[in-house]
């Protein structure tokens, strides 16, 4: 369940996601579901935050590279993915940010923690403010691309070409 089946075939050298839709990269939990608070399953929370750390670190270590093409809002248990990613490569105006604390939830931060600094990951927990593509290139984490997917399946292209015994 949290990519724990993956599997590659030998030609396989890097891995590239991206959104089916324009609307977001990906929006994360709903947060309406904390807001609910599930109150006839308690545990739910945990699980939820197990599964989705799980999520995160097959990511992390993935035997593959793994880049991520973002052409619009990652939010939430989006940026845990990203930031998970080998290579961010987002369009211009993208935007990044953990809406969570409007509904009583601190998450995510130790995740944005691998694209920004931590007092700039605690701004934006505390306020729910978000930075666009372009704001966190200079950080590092991102790079700001006019076409996310088309650069993306070149830089898999660039990898490919390179000795896969590495």
């Amino acid at each position: 369940e949290c990519f724990d089946e993956l599997s590659f075939d030998a030609d396989t050298r890097a891995i590239v996601l991206s959104a089916a839709g324009d609307r977001a990269f990906v929006a994360g939990t709903d947060v309406r579901d904390f807001a609910n608070q599930h109150q006839d399953d308690p545990a739910w929370a945990g699980r939820h935050a197990r599964k989705a750390h799980a999520a995160f670190h097959a990511i992390f270590r993935c035997s593959r590279p793994v880049i991520a093409a973002v052409r619009s809002a990652t939010l939430g248990s989006g940026v845990g993915i990203v930031a998970s990613c080998d290579a961010v490569l987002a369009a211009p105006g993208a935007t990044f940010g953990l809406p969570e604390i409007n509904v009583g939830v601190l998450g995510g931060a130790k995740f944005l923690m691998r694209l920004v600094s931590p007092q700039q990951a605690r701004v934006m927990q505390y306020t729910r403010r978000r930075l666009t593509a372009e704001q966190l290139a200079p950080y590092g984490a991102v790079q700001v691309v006019d076409e996310p997917e088309k650069a993306a399946l070149e830089l898999a292209g660039e990898i490919a070409g390179k000795n896969p015994t590495a």
